[in-house]
C-alpha cells in the first residue's frame, strides 16, 4: 500500500493539486478535505492531476465526486488531467461528471 500525497500549487491557469499514490478506502477522505481547505479564491479553477497516482478504486472515484462537489458549491470548475490507463477507464465507464486534460497544466508553486 502507498499512501496518498497530496499537493498544490497556485498558477495563472488556477489550483493544481497533485495526487501521488493510491486513491482508495483507506485514503477517500483526504481528498475532499484538502480541497475543502484552499482558499475560496484558489477553488475558481481547480485541476487535479492524476499523472503520479498508482491506483484509483471505487472509494477514491467517490472523493473525486466530493472533491467536484466542494469546487462546485464554490463557484468553481474542476477538471482531472493525466489519469493512468485505468483509472482513464473507470472515467469513461461510470461517466463521471468531470473533464479530462490530456497536458500538464502549469502552476508555480506558492510563495510564503
Amino acid at each position: 500500500m502507498t499512501a496518498l500525497t497530496l499537493t498544490s500549487q497556485v498558477g495563472p491557469d488556477g489550483t493544481v493539486v497533485l495526487l501521488t499514490g493510491e486513491l482508495d478506502l483507506a485514503t477517500a477522505g483526504d481528498l475532499p478535505r484538502f480541497v475543502a481547505a484552499l482558499a475560496p479564491e484558489d477553488c475558481r479553477s481547480v485541476h487535479l492531476d492524476l499523472a503520479g497516482l498508482d491506483f484509483i478504486d471505487a472509494a477514491g472515484l467517490t472523493a473525486l465526486v466530493r472533491a467536484h462537489a466542494v469546487v462546485a458549491q464554490r463557484s468553481g470548475r474542476m477538471t482531472v488531467g493525466r489519469p493512468q490507463p485505468l483509472g482513464r477507464l473507470l472515467f469513461e465507464l461510470t461517466a463521471l461528471p468531470v473533464t479530462i486534460v490530456d497536458r500538464a497544466v502549469r502552476a508555480t508553486p506558492r510563495s510564503a
